[in-house]
């Protein structure tokens, strides 16, 4: 019996190995089962099925080094894991380093490792693209600032020429008093002749001149006529009191504010096109 069974054993071993091997699995293209499936797959962005079919095309054959550079490609461009993608890279350049590829793959085992530096905690290049972008960033506030600075100056220039145009006050009328009426002069009255009795001499009449005094015209006092501002875009209470006052801003928002409590909420927005009136 146990002739029977040593005899079957080396009959099975030699039928198998008279077997063919599937050459196909030793291909790099799409004579590759895998590679026909796997190629499918990444067309139809069904990327994990395809990084499965690489998978078996290098459990078939581990030395298919075609397969390691598609997987490199797949884990870093596609599933984004940065160490699955160095790993298959570097076994690419393992089995094949005198290939065409060579420098591409290096390139792109690079950026594998450069990616993956940029996302650990501390790393010193995630730290030195932060600095370089708040860098750059602080350049840019640094550059706006000035020009704020620059427009805020050549807006209080023209506020002040305009100031100085506008407040020089015009000279007051001065009054000139009117003459009083002259008091008519008094008419001596003849006497009249009685024929029996001399009448008295009538005593003379003298008219009392009017005792209005002369009044002065007060002087007409310099009006200052009032003035508006209309709210256009980019207007705030802070700039209109800037614009048209000197001194406290905050007063002089105080002092706007009371003079158009009656028409505007200023606990809102301005609204484009409102008229304040600026005391």
């Amino acid at each position: 019996m146990f002739r029977r069974l040593t005899v079957s054993a080396l009959l099975v071993l030699g039928m198998a190995a008279c077997q063919p091997i599937d050459k196909n699995l030793e291909a790099e293209d799409s004579r590759n089962p895998h590679f026909k499936k796997a190629e499918s797959y990444t067309e139809a962005k069904n990327y994990v099925e395809a990084v499965r079919e690489y998978e078996a095309a290098l459990q078939a054959n581990p030395n298919v080094a075609t397969a390691h550079y598609e997987l490199g490609r797949i884990y870093g461009e596609k599933l984004g894991d940065e160490i699955s993608s160095m790993y298959h890279f570097s076994k690419f350049l393992e089995l094949r380093p005198t290939s065409e590829k060579r420098e591409s793959v290096q390139a792109l085992l690079d950026n594998a490792k450069f990616s993956l530096a940029t996302k650990l905690p501390n790393s010193p290049v995630a730290n030195a693209e932060m600095f370089a972008r708040l860098q750059s960033e602080n350049a840019n506030l640094k550059r706006e600032l000035e020009e704020v600075q620059s427009r805020v100056a050549r807006l209080d220039q023209q506020q002040q020429n305009a100031a100085a145009a506008v407040s020089t006050p015009a000279p007051a009328p001065t009054a000139t008093p009117t003459a009083a009426p002259e008091a008519p002069k008094a008419t001596p009255v003849a006497p009249v002749a009685h024929p029996t009795t001399p009448a008295p001499a009538a005593a003379a009449v003298v008219p009392v001149a009017p005792s209005t005094a002369p009044t002065a015209t007060p002087a007409a006092t310099a009006v200052t006529e009032a003035r508006s501002h209309t709210i256009a875009k980019g207007d705030t209470l802070w700039k209109i009191a800037r614009k048209y006052y000197k001194g406290d801003v905050n007063a002089n928002m105080d002092k706007i504010k009371a003079a158009n409590a009656s028409q505007v909420d200023f606990t809102k927005p301005l609204k484009l096109g409102t008229v304040l009136v600026i005391p």
